[in-house]
C-alpha cells in the first residue's frame, strides 16, 4: 500500500510540477549567516527567498541554539506597558521570483517549554493551499512534503502551552532551514556572512630616529648627573668643604639643580 501511495504522491509531482520536474530543492540555512544579531531580511534572495518587513515589528535578529544560528520570530504584537512580549510568534517569508512546490521547515525554541507550531503555505493572496500542526518541546521540522499549489509566501506560528516555570507565559522560537522545491532557473547561494572585526583605533609608534635617540640618551646623563650631585655622597661631600649653607639650601630644596 506504501508503494502505491509513493507512486502516486510522484504522479501528482509530476502533474504539478510538469514533467520532468519542475526545480531543484533548494535549502536557506540560516548556520550560513554567521553572527548573532541583525539579519538582512534579503540575503537568501538569490535562492529565491526573502522575509517582507514590517515597518510596525522590530528588525530581523538572529539567534544562536545549540549552535546552530536560527531567525527570531516576530512577535504577533507589539509589547506590553512592562516593554516585554506576552502573545504568540510567528516567522513569515516569501518565495520569488518563483513560487515553492514542496516546503518544510525547521525550527526550534529559544526558552524550555511545550509549544504547538503551525507550518502553512500560501498563495498570492495569502489564501492557506496546505498546512501542519505540531506541538514540540524542541527542535522539529514541519515538513509539507508536496503543496497542492505553488505556493507564494509561508507562515510559522507558535502558540504557548506550558513550560515548567509558573512564571513564563510565553515561549518565542527560531527558524533554523527552510527547505522547498523551486523553479528558479539559476539559484545563487549567499557566500556564509562572516563578521568583520572593527578596525583597531589607535596606530602603532613609528621607530625612533637617531637624532631622537641622541637626545633621549642626552637627557638621561643630565638625570644621572642631577641624581649624583642631591645623592648623599655628594652632600657629604659639601659638609666636608665647609659647605654648610649650600648643604641647608638643598636639604630644605630652595636650590635646582
Amino acid at each position: 500500500m506504501n508503494r502505491y501511495r509513493s507512486v502516486l504522491r510522484f504522479l501528482v509531482y509530476l502533474g504539478l510540477c510538469g514533467a520532468p520536474a519542475c526545480g531543484a530543492v533548494i535549502t536557506a540555512d540560516f548556520a550560513n549567516w554567521q553572527q548573532v544579531g541583525f539579519f538582512d531580511p534579503n540575503y537568501f534572495a538569490g535562492i529565491g527567498l526573502v522575509f517582507p518587513v514590517d515597518p510596525s515589528m522590530p528588525t530581523f535578529t538572529t539567534t544562536s541554539i545549540n549552535g546552530q544560528y536560527s531567525l527570531n520570530a516576530l512577535p504577533d504584537s507589539l509589547p506590553g506597558p512592562g516593554g516585554t512580549y506576552e502573545g504568540s510568534w510567528h516567522v513569515l517569508g516569501q518565495f520569488t521570483p518563483d513560487q515553492a512546490t514542496t516546503l518544510a521547515v525547521s525550527v526550534d525554541q529559544v526558552t524550555q517549554g511545550t509549544v504547538q507550531y503551525t507550518l502553512s503555505a500560501l498563495d498570492g493572496s495569502s489564501n492557506v493551499i496546505s498546512s501542519v500542526t505540531q506541538q514540540a518541546t524542541g527542535p522539529v521540522t514541519l515538513d509539507l512534503g508536496i503543496l497542492p499549489a505553488g505556493a507564494s509566501f509561508f507562515r510559522v506560528n507558535e502558540s504557548f502551552v506550558q513550560s515548567p516555570n509558573p512564571f513564563v507565559k510565553t515561549i518565542d522560537f527560531a527558524v533554523g532551514k527552510v527547505t522547498f522545491t523551486s523553479a528558479l532557473a539559476d539559484p545563487v547561494y549567499p557566500a556564509p556572512f562572516i563578521p568583520q572585526l572593527p578596525p583597531p583605533t589607535g596606530t602603532a609608534p613609528e621607530p625612533a630616529t637617531w637624532s631622537e635617540l641622541l637626545v633621549g640618551l642626552a637627557g638621561f646623563g643630565l638625570w644621572r648627573s642631577r641624581s649624583a650631585r642631591t645623592s648623599p655622597g655628594y652632600t657629604a661631600s659639601l659638609s666636608s668643604q665647609g659647605n654648610s649653607s649650600k648643604l641647608a639650601a638643598l636639604s630644605s630644596g630652595s636650590i635646582r639643580m
